[in-house]
């Protein structure tokens, strides 16, 4: 992947726009000149936040980030070709003044489009495998290791140091090791959905084994 570092925001504004294509609504090819076109505050009421001033900015600038994302994928050798995330195009209400300077309005509109050559790493009809609750009910780590699960199917015990990488999480190991159990201890809470709520896991030989509540029964991959 290339381009500017992501964040828990980023992933949040992406999944609101690729939201936007469920139901019947054509992908676009590349150079199509079909675009999806939402309003700050239609972008604002998805993401679960009122609208503001530092809302507007905050959206503009995840956008921005999205952006400049291209993502390459290998699988079993075969390189798939590179694409983007999403391409976006800013513009204002054509009835109001868009004179440089002017205050943000709730009005003004975005443009995006998500390519097909992403769609097709989905898979038909297959948008997500995340909770939408999960993407606005937490944040930071809690929120990576919720999402982060949600795309397996049964447990598997994954080395430590893998996952603080994969995390990109700033702090040193032995914090992250801190951090990583309070996150865990806060995805077992009863008000987690059921979907990814953590049942239980162990921390030992520098690896690391969750088993959520959906996967009660499966047999335990990797021990």
């Amino acid at each position: 992947m290339e381009g500017r570092r992501l964040y828990d925001y980023d992933r949040r504004v992406f999944a609101v726009c690729v939201n936007s294509y469920r139901g019947d609504r054509r992908l676009c090819s590349d150079h199509a000149d079909e675009w999806v076109k939402m309003t700050f505050w239609q972008l604002a009421k998805a993401l679960h936040v009122s609208y503001g001033a530092n809302v507007h900015q905050s959206i503009r600038n995840s956008l921005e980030r999205l952006n400049e994302a291209t993502i390459q994928v290998r699988i079993k050798g075969v390189d798939i070709a590179t694409t983007r995330l999403i391409r976006v195009s800013f513009e204002a209400d054509p009835e109001l003044d868009v004179t440089p300077g002017r205050p943000t309005r709730g009005s003004d509109t975005v443009a995006f489009q998500v390519p097909d050559t992403l769609a097709n790493l989905f898979g038909r009809a297959r948008w997500t495998a995340v909770e939408e609750s999960v993407l606005h009910s937490f944040s930071g780590l809690p929120s990576w290791l919720a999402c982060f699960y949600s795309t397996h199917q049964s447990a598997y015990a994954l080395s430590v140091e893998d996952l603080w990488r994969y995390s990109g999480v700033s702090c040193d190991l032995r914090e992250f090791r801190r951090r990583l159990n309070t996150a865990l201890l806060r995805l077992q809470a009863e008000d987690v959905p059921t979907q990814v709520r953590v049942e239980r896991f162990t921390i030992a030989n520098g690896k690391l084994l969750v088993e959520l509540v959906r996967w009660s029964g499966k047999s335990m991959a990797g021990c």
